[in-house]
């Protein structure tokens, strides 16, 4: 009989199982070789064997049709099942070794336990009787069996406690990752064994008892990947030595079974040819993994760095948040007596007093400004930033706006001008304080940068794309193409703004952008170069 039909002459079940114990076999071998003195290489081997043990006993006892050969792979059968949750126990605790939760008084347990377990399986017909059929091949459970369910469920238990423990307690993301993976492959895998081979069969439902056994692959595919996911360039060294080396054995045959000596010399040309190749090929493979191995190493660290870089943002926009609410009370006290006594609610003042009275009050006014701000900024980072949308109409409101820039444009002898195209309303759907805001913090700017000239305020409606466009041009200062690419991020302020007006704290326009950026719209500048004056554009979406 040759392979092709003692396969054909089998179950699928059975191809099946001989299939899988095949796959975890290979594992077992790949994943030890891979780094044979990781604890956690060796356990998962184990674990691999074990499981593979038990899917070809399975597959043996169904084939079988001797009594003899069915009595003696029945031990076998719940043995290997046994070491299946030992052996994954010891690897769940062996995963990420710097985190170890059991103390080694409670891992002697463990392993006595097992032993114990062992011994009670060898009892004849204390946990199982073999089947006394062939045509009806079913256990028949003795008085130990709810000993041998209890050790199964309480070690899988034990595992997956110890999973949850890990991942709580591991700082890395990658090796969250890695627990994740272990606990999904182990938890379906033997949710369904449990099921299939341990509570239904006590119920005298044998249909599926093959079943298991076959799953245990998702299992072994889901650990093994776990394990290994930062040692694959090791397996690859593997598989390049191993196909390495079945080449320079073929060549080396092929040496000894030269017929003439022109074969000769050509064979051994070519052997020699194939063994410098391979070493060569070796050489590189190792090379490589050497410094892929760094590069993962660098990645890693990079990985837990930036997650602690996240956490420490977080934590600065929170503090950020709680201090500008501290502060706003005690400035808006101030700014709000210095008002007071501006206006003699407390008695006349002297012109003298009344100058620094003034100074105070314009500089709690600034630091109410930069404080609210750095609230918008904290809010806007924690995601907490809230807008209240309704109909805004565009025209009303710049007019509105412009009105209360009258002072400082007249002080300055600017000239304003505000231009509208012929239609009759400008309505957009907008949080008007919000967008309010947007172009006051525009107005301000180009005020307090314009030192001659004016200002040119222009309201657009494009009724094809359905969009609102303004413009705020100004014959000020001026911006470099360098400046203009960095100018919408925090804290970010031109080196020749800044010696004209010292207080900006450079966040007015990333928020400004953030809020068009809510409201599906668009900011921009536009500038011909420094002391050409600049152009600011909002472009939102028109209201239907």
């Amino acid at each position: 009989m040759n392979l092709v039909t003692f396969f054909i002459g089998m179950e699928m079940k059975n191809v099946l199982l001989l299939s899988v114990g095949t796959v975890n076999f290979v594992f077992a071998l790949l994943i030890y070789f891979t780094d044979r003195h990781k604890e956690k290489n060796i356990f998962f081997s184990l674990l691999a064997v074990s499981v593979s043990l038990w899917v070809f006993s399975m597959a043996i006892f169904y084939y079988s049709t001797s009594l003899v050969l069915v009595s003696i792979i029945s031990k076998c059968l719940y043995l290997s099942a046994a070491s299946f949750p030992f052996f994954l126990f010891f690897l769940v605790e062996s995963i990420d070794g710097s985190v170890s939760l059991l103390p080694l008084r409670k891992k002697i347990l463990a392993i006595l336990i097992y032993i114990w377990i062992v011994v009670l399986i060898n009892i004849p017909d204390f946990i199982i009787s073999p089947p006394d059929s062939i045509s009806v091949k079913e256990f028949i459970f003795g008085p130990g069996y709810i000993f041998y369910g209890l050790y199964i469920l309480i070690y899988f238990f034990a595992c997956f406690y110890l999973l949850l423990e890990k991942y709580y307690r591991a700082e890395s993301p990658i090796v969250k990752k890695q627990i994740l993976f272990l606990f999904t492959g182990t938890f379906s895998a033997s949710l369904i064994c449990v099921m299939t081979d341990l509570v239904l069969p006590y119920f005298g439902w044998w249909n599926l008892y093959w079943f298991g056994p076959v799953t245990s692959v998702i299992m072994t595919i889901f650990v093994g990947y776990s394990t290994i996911r930062h040692n694959l360039f090791n397996i690859k060294s593997v598989a390049v030595e191993s196909v390495t080396f079945v080449l320079w054995v073929a060549m080396l045959m092929r040496l000894f079974l030269s017929g003439s000596i022109m074969d000769l010399v050509v064979n051994s040309i070519l052997f020699a040819l194939v063994v410098g190749g391979g070493l060569i090929l070796i050489n590189t493979v190792h090379r490589e993994i050497d410094q892929s191995e760094s590069l993962r190493k660098i990645a890693e660290e990079l990985e837990v760095a930036n997650e602690h870089l996240r956490e420490m943002d977080k934590k600065k926009s929170e503090f950020v948040s709680i201090a500008s609410h501290q502060l706003r009370t005690p400035v808006t006290v101030i700014i709000g007596y210095s008002s007071m006594l501006l206006e003699g609610t407390y008695g006349q003042v002297s012109v003298k007093t009344s100058e620094v009275v003034t100074k105070v009050y314009e500089s709690g006014r600034r630091l109410a400004a930069i404080i609210d701000d750095f609230l918008t900024i904290s809010h806007i980072e924690q995601g907490k930033m809230s807008y209240k949308f309704e109909t805004v109409e565009m025209r009303k409101m710049i007019g509105t706006l412009l009105d209360e820039f009258l002072v400082p444009i007249q002080d300055k002898k600017l000239f304003l001008h505000f231009t509208t195209d012929n239609y009759d309303t400008y309505n957009i759907t907008a949080d008007v304080g919000k967008i309010r805001q947007v172009f006051s913090n525009l107005l301000d700017n180009a005020i307090k940068y314009t030192a001659t000239g004016g200002i040119e305020v222009r309201l657009m409606k494009d009724t094809d794309t359905g969009k609102t466009l303004i413009t705020i041009t100004d014959t000020g200062m001026g911006l470099s193409q360098d400046t203009i690419s960095n100018l919408f991020q925090k804290f970010s302020r031109a080196k020749e703004v800044q010696k004209v007006y010292t207080d900006g704290s450079g966040i007015g326009l990333y928020i400004a952008q953030e809020i068009v950026k809510a409201h599906h719209g668009r900011i921009w500048i536009e500038s011909e170069g420094e002391g050409k004056g600049s152009k600011f554009l909002v472009e939102l979406m028109s209201e239907e």
